[in-house]
């Protein structure tokens, strides 16, 4: 993920950075969402910071990658996700303020390591 942010991102707006970006961003589709994810962080970042000076023509290449990918990734499940009460036991929780708290000391924990 770092290697595809890293190289779209980079002051060389060349067609070699560009690929090999999109290249790293399908090996993390490969393991994880981590390819979908980096493809949105990238086109974040380019809008955010360099809204002047990016191309509208690269923004739309990497939308195009981007659904590309989210396509892919659906078509490789063969099925949508489904979810039971006991995979995330807090969301289904209709107390909102058990729900709150639960979330919180997940955050907290998590940070924490």
């Amino acid at each position: 993920m770092l290697a595809s942010f890293y190289l779209a991102t980079s002051s060389s707006s060349s067609k070699q950075t560009q690929i090999g970006s999109y290249v790293f961003a399908v090996l993390g589709l490969m393991s994880k969402e981590i390819g979908i994810t980096v493809i949105i962080i990238n086109i974040s970042f380019l809008v955010l910071t360099r809204y002047c000076l990016v191309s509208w023509g690269r923004i739309l290449v990497n939308l195009f990658i981007l659904m590309t990918l989210t396509l892919v990734r659906v078509t490789f499940n063969r099925t949508l996700p489904s979810f039971i009460d006991q995979d995330n036991p807090a969301s289904y929780e209709r107390d909102c303020l058990t729900r709150f708290r639960t979330y919180l000391i997940i955050y907290t924990l998590g940070s924490s390591t």
